[in-house]
């Protein structure tokens, strides 16, 4: 199906549903966050991962609980938001190649705090 014009397009592309999105959870970004500062995050069902900035926007997995990720493992971000889910970008897991990962695929982050160890 053609469209008339891009307006035309967005008026008339995907009725089912949105597309996109605003992001209306709360966003942590890496820049927030002290080089050796901590952050907390949580997703369903029942993941905990404390997590290590070690500059840049990378982060190092700390403490984890019920989760794939594991201490030692390493990963860079743009941001971590409330409600979305979580893409590691970079994702190093022992020897394995650089990778990227989701956590939170259903539901999203149920938790995002800096904290303190």
């Amino acid at each position: 199906m053609g469209y008339r014009d891009w307006d035309d397009f967005l008026a008339n592309h995907d009725r089912t549903g949105e597309s996109s999105n605003l992001v209306l959870g709360r966003v942590l970004h890496p820049d927030e966050i002290p080089q050796e500062g901590f952050v907390r995050i949580a997703w369903s069902p029942d993941r905990r991962v404390l997590l290590r900035h070690i500059g840049e926007g990378s982060f190092l997995v700390v403490e984890s609980e019920n989760s794939k990720l594991k201490p030692g493992d390493s990963f860079s971000c743009s941001c971590f938001i409330l409600g979305e889910p979580l893409y590691l970008d970079n994702f190093v897991h022992g020897n394995n190649p650089p990778t990227l990962f989701v956590v939170g695929n259903k539901g999203g982050l149920t938790e995002v705090r800096q904290e303190r160890e």
